[in-house]
Order: C-alpha cells, then structure tokens, then sequence
C-alpha cells in the first residue's frame, strides 16, 4: 500500500479550498477574480463536478457562455447518470446564449426526465422552443412552469410573452398585470406590457407601463423610443418628437432613432429634416434597406428624382417591402444598348406601379437597335388590356411561384428600376407621350341608363384593405353621397374589391358600372366614356392618367411619393387635378372642395 506523499496536498481538498476562496469572492461582487481562481486549478481538476459546474456558472453570471458551455460539458461528464439540476440549468442557458436552441431543448428535456418537477426547467424549455418558432409547445411549457411556481413573476412574465406570440392578446395582458402588480417584478416587464397595450390600441394604459418602465429601468432610449411612437399613434407631434429627442441623446449611435425621427418628419411633410435623419440613419447602419428604402421615399416626395430612384434600388432590402426580388441567371439590364440581345421587363409590386412605370418602356425600346427585343411581363389580370401593348415584342402574363413560363432572354430588369436604368434626372428626362396605355379595339362596354347631356363621372373611394397604408388613403363612400345629387351629373360606380358591397349604400341612380367590370380592360372601356374619373390613390388612379382621362385624385395629407407635395397638378400625369388634405385625417375639406370643382365642371359641361 502506497502512503500519500505529505508534500501534495490532498486533490479533493485542493479543490475545496480554490471553491471557498471563489465563493467568498463572488459574494463581494469580484467574479472575475473568482472565476480567475478556479481556473488556476482546474486543469488538476477536470473530473471533479463540483469544480467544472462552478466555474460554468461563474462564467454565464460573467456572461461567457462559450466557456461556461465547455465546463459545464466536463461537469456533466463526471456527474453520473443524475445531475444536479442547477447544472442542468446553466448548460441550457448557456446554449441558448450561444443561439443553440435546438441542443438546448434537448437538455432542458434531459432535465425534465430527471427532476420532472422543477420549474426553473420548464421556464428554460419554453425559451428553447420559442427560439425556434413553436410557439404553441413554448406557451405550453411556460404554462407549467408557472402552474408549479405561481408567484415567481420571471416565470409569469416568460408565460405573458408566449401567450402574445399565439396572438392570445387578453389573456397576455392579464397575466402581464398580474407580473406588474409583483414586488418582485422583472424590470423590463412595464416595458413589455406597454408595447403590447399600445399594439392593442389602449394607449393611455400603455403610457402609464412606458412611466413605469421608465421608474424601473432608468432614462432608456429605446424606452422614450417606443413612448415616442406612442405619441405618434394619437397624432401628439410635438410629444413624439421629444420623446425621439430624448432617446437620440441616451442612445446616440442607435440607428433606429434617427429613423424614427426622419419618419416623424416626413409625415410633417418636412423633406429637408427628414432626409437629414435618414441620412444619419444610414451612416450609423450603411447596409439597412429599410433606411436607404424611406430615404428614397422622402427624395423621391421632395423632386429629387436622380438620388431618390437610385435608392429605391434598396426596396429589395427593405424588410417590409411588398415584393420578392426575383433571382435568374442572366445578369440585370445596366440601360445600355441592347441591339441583338432580349430584355426581360418583369412584374414587381402592384398593378398601380405596372401602370405608372409603363410609361418608360417606349423610351427603352429607342435602345433595342435593330435587332433587340422586349418581353414585357405583366400581372394576371392586366393580360387583357396589355396583351398588345405596341412598344413590346411580347407580352406574358406573371406566374407567381415560379420563373418557368419564361421564354428565352439574355438580360433582365424589374419594372420599377427603368427611371434609374434610363438615367432620369429631372422631369424634362421622363418620356412625353401621353397618353401612354390605349383601349384595345373591341372593348366597349353598354353602360344602361347613360344621359349623353350629363357630366359623366367614374368614382373609387378605396384600395385593397390589405395594403400598409389603406386606412389613411382611403375614404368612405358615405363621403359621396352629398354629391350624387350634383344638378348636370351622373355617377358611375368603378369600385371593384373587398370594398365593393358597400356601393349598396349609394342611390338607386347611381349607375353600378362595377357589375359589368371584369378585368382592367373593361375598367379602361368604361374610362373612355368618363368625363371625370375621380379616385383615390389607387390603380385606377395610374389606369386613368395612363389613358389620359380627367382623373381627379384625393390624397391624404402624407400621401404616397409620386404625387409629390404642395401641388395640385402632377408630372406624371397631365390630365390629372389633385385634392389633398390640408390636415392629417381632414376629408370633409377635400370634398367640400371637390363639390365646389365638380358644380363648375357641370355648369361647364352644360353650357358647353
């Protein structure tokens, strides 16, 4: 039998002592310096659990996951087939940090078989499933935790989250009260509560938990950043821009104020400051389309065509953005000569942008040569009207989920980028011909009950519900009905859509010319038989100005880019007369002048 050798002390006490002396450290607030002690003598000590587990949690606390992971791993390879369930713990937490969730989950289960009842675990397992977007397990899982621990607010806070994520938003707000109402409340849970009231619409509620979260977590800038987007929400301006003032000041090199701040000043119609803080916006986060996308909007908005078409380029990065791009093997159209080569003009965003930008295929067709050829590929339902459009050589319709329906080209361009491509600088470098879309022959529609004496008058009062900003360009039909009974006039019905029962609400003399529409084409036939077509902004709006009718349209006071701002009339359009809100919301204004445009329009008429 071998007698230990008094000069080396005992392994196990070794280790005790490094674990006191790093526990006495902790406990004074130095855990680097604990964590410092540990490691000088864990490589003596790779197979001692109680060592590596706490030199894995002294390294998550420090927030090390990768080292944390590593010990914790040694831990649990000498833990036996039962781990302490703190161990457990920290390993899933430090998988999670390191965006592991799926490795996570599986512990956090290996846990649950283990120690079934532990709370702490459920709560971590629902973070792990959340991560991974299945959200119902997640909810499920905080749900136990809770029901085994029902006064740990944590655990009651992670169970509020996962219930918003399932959209089960009442519930949310209860058990989110309820964590408000704790002493022992997490600090970010006023905060938490207050984004989901404001989405909710209770905004009153919401400031009070943004108040809160304020008290609770000091003069944060994303805190003032969200109070200011509440202020926004009740059209309280001035209070908006103060609140993004304040978070700009904490938080100086967080892009997304500035963002804020250059949407705020945009929908004060201020282009000048808006494009300033998008500017600084991009400075701060170069790459963000989303950024470089509304920079765009606001230089396009302010008549700086040459910058702002060249950043619509980004709308492909711009997170919210409408459309896909679409991906080919041939490279894009640089707007050189294309003499022998085919172009491709592909279908992007809606039919009212198909519409606008039309207009330029003319101008690319003077580069085709001789010999060049232009496929021009439209929406479904605009095959009708643009099957022959002249300036193409061929015309497709878009299939939506794959690229397969298309024939043979060399080069391509997504429709929207021909200003860019053709190097449009000002107004006087956009194409001249208008009108620029023709009614194919043979389109005529009967209209019954026309009055040839009548001033003839097609009317949308809204777009597609589904679009972003549907609820603050489009108005009501409800605001019409005063002119109905306009002496000298005649109204025709050319909404089609979601909105479209509600022309029920109209007068018996109000011709419902929407039952005879089917596609764009019969909308243009019907147009052509228009003295006026007045409309919001809309695809009828580009159909109309496209065809050259009288088009009158009625804009919202942050209307959309490409109809510019403080004018009545618009380049894009000749024909086109303009009706715009001089205040956020103010539609009686907007047809109280209408009214007054169209009883001259008629007396005219008739005169005439």
């Amino acid at each position: 039998m071998k007698t230990p050798n008094k000069k080396t002390p005992d392994k196990n006490a070794q280790a005790d002592t490094a674990l006191d002396k790093a526990r006495e450290l902790a406990a004074n607030g130095q855990l680097n310096a604990a964590i410092a002690a540990l490691a000088a003598v864990e490589k003596r000590h790779r197979k001692n659990p109680r060592l590596q587990g706490q030199l894995a949690r002294y390294y998550l606390q420090a927030g090390h996951a990768e080292p944390a992971a590593r010990h914790g791993d040694r831990a649990l390879a000498v833990a036996g087939d039962k781990p302490p369930v703190d161990l457990l713990e920290v390993r899933v937490e430090a998988e999670l940090r390191l965006g592991r969730p799926a490795p996570a989950e599986k512990l956090a289960l290996r846990g649950l078989q283990i120690h079934r009842n532990r709370a702490a675990l459920y709560h971590l397992l629902s973070s792990t499933l959340g991560a991974q977007n299945k959200l119902v397990p997640a909810c499920r899982a905080a749900e136990c935790a809770v029901n085994l621990h029902p006064h740990q607010s944590a655990f009651q806070l992670k169970l509020a989250n996962s219930l918003e994520a399932i959209d089960q938003n009442e519930r949310a707000l209860r058990v989110y009260k309820n964590v408000i109402q704790s002493p022992e409340r997490p600090a970010n849970a006023p905060l938490q509560y207050g984004n989901l009231l404001q989405r909710l619409g209770h905004n009153e509620a919401a400031r009070q938990a943004y108040q809160l979260a304020l008290e609770a977590m000091g003069h944060k800038g994303f805190i003032y950043l969200n109070l200011g987007a509440l202020n926004r929400r009740v059209g309280d301006i001035d209070a908006a821009y103060e609140c993004y003032r304040k978070s700009a000041i904490l938080s100086p090199g967080d892009g997304g104020v500035y963002y804020n701040l250059g949407n705020l000043e945009r929908g004060r119609l201020d282009c000048t400051a808006a494009t300033r803080w998008f500017r600084r916006a991009i400075a701060i986060r170069p790459d963000d389309g989303t950024f470089h996308w509304n920079l765009a909007l606001v230089l396009l908005l302010d008549d700086q065509l040459s910058q702002g078409f060249a950043e619509y380029e980004w709308r492909w990065q711009h997170s919210g953005f409408p459309s896909r791009r679409r991906t080919f093997e041939q490279p894009e159209w640089d707007g050189a000569p294309f003499d022998g080569k085919t172009l491709l003009i592909h279908a992007e965003q809606g039919m009212g942008d198909h519409f606008q930008f039309l207009r330029f295929i003319g101008d690319i067709a003077k580069r085709k040569g001789e010999t060049g050829k232009i496929i021009l590929e439209c929406h479904g339902p605009l095959m009708p009207l643009l099957a022959d459009f002249p300036e193409a050589d061929q015309v497709i319709e878009r299939e939506v989920e794959t690229n397969d329906h298309l024939p043979p080209f060399d080069i391509y361009m997504p429709i929207v980028s021909a200003p860019h491509r053709l190097g449009v600088r000002t107004w006087d470098d956009m194409p001249q011909q208008h009108p620029y879309l023709q009614v194919p022959a043979g389109s005529d529609v009967e209209l019954p009950g026309l009055r040839p004496e009548a001033l003839k008058i097609g009317f949308v009062w809204g777009g597609n519900p589904d679009f972003s900003d549907d609820q603050a360009r489009s108005t009501k039909i409800d605001f019409f009905q005063p002119l109905f009974d306009l002496p000298g006039t005649q109204f025709f019905c050319l909404q089609k859509g979601p909105r479209e029962p509600e022309i029920a609400a109209a007068p018996a003399h109000v011709v419902r010319a929407n039952e005879l529409i089917e596609t764009f084409r019969d909308t243009a036939a019907i147009m052509q038989k228009m003295d006026i077509v007045i409309t919001t902004c809309t695809s009828v709006a580009h159909l109309a100005g496209g065809l050259g009718r009288p088009t009158w349209v009625l804009l919202h006071y942050t209307s959309d880019w490409r109809w510019l701002q403080h004018r009545e009339d618009s380049p894009w359009y000749p024909s086109a007369r303009l009706f715009r809100q001089p205040t956020p919301g103010d539609w009686d204004s907007v047809f109280t002048a209408l009214g007054a445009a169209l009883s001259e329009a008629a007396a005219a008429h008739t005169k005439g």
